[in-house]
């Protein structure tokens, strides 16, 4: 585990916002100078996401399923001083997974959505959300099992739930309300790296729950 300076006390959600911000503008200039073609049509995406505010705001409102904050939040019920650079560059993988998941769904909610054109940009998201972890976890380190197994998981669910075409309880609490099982792997890398593994489970288990709400809240919110 890479060793770095960890501050005295939690940090603010200032703080959050501050690191998620850079890591919207950090994910712009790399499509920019990288992917010009596709940039302009990837930040059209990203501003629409957020209601034509900043990009961040997206990620950070408090209506959103809250994949920024959930480190932060692991750490501080360890009571454990914050990592604050280690919050940054998850606050870089959790901006690019977010925007990964975001697209899927659109895509694979109606096949006719004009989001297909941006499908070239998962590949961006993909590396963007899986580099952080790699100055923090050797190739041979049991959290890249995990990653692996919550990542086909998530995969896994997100057909299965857009192939349904009938619904009941059973089947909402088992597939749409999954789709939030990526948000595992920032937790576990959480346990890993603040030595809290032990804690993991409870912590997954809520996240479940909070799975469940988010999804029903955001269907009733769309109807």
């Amino acid at each position: 585990m890479k060793t770095s300076s960890r501050s005295k006390g939690p940090t603010t959600d200032q703080s959050i916002v501050r690191h998620t911000s850079t890591a919207v503008r950090t994910l712009q200039e790399q499509l920019a100078r990288d992917a010009p073609f596709l940039s302009e049509r990837a930040q059209r995406w990203m501003t629409t996401l957020a209601g034509e505010r900043d990009p961040a705001a997206y990620l950070v409102d408090a209506k959103a399923f809250p994949l920024v904050r959930l480190t932060h939040w692991f750490a501080c019920a360890q009571k454990l001083p914050i990592d604050d650079a280690y919050e940054e560059a998850v606050a870089r993988s959790n901006v690019c997974g977010a925007y990964y998941v975001r697209l899927i769904d659109n895509v694979m909610d109606d096949n006719r959505a004009r989001e297909r054109v941006l499908l070239p940009l998962l590949n961006v998201f993909h590396f963007g959300f899986t580099q952080p972890y790699s100055a923090y976890f050797s190739p041979a380190h049991m959290f890249w099992q995990d990653f692996a197994r919550i990542w086909a998981r998530m995969a896994d669910v997100t057909l299965q739930d857009a192939l349904r075409k009938d619904f009941e309880r059973t089947h909402f609490e088992q597939l749409s309300a999954r789709k939030a099982v990526a948000a595992e792997i920032p937790l576990t890398a959480a346990a890993y790296h603040y030595d809290r593994v032990e804690a993991l489970a409870p912590w997954l288990d809520f996240l479940e729950v909070l799975g469940r709400w988010y999804q029903l809240f955001n269907d009733l919110r769309d109807w």
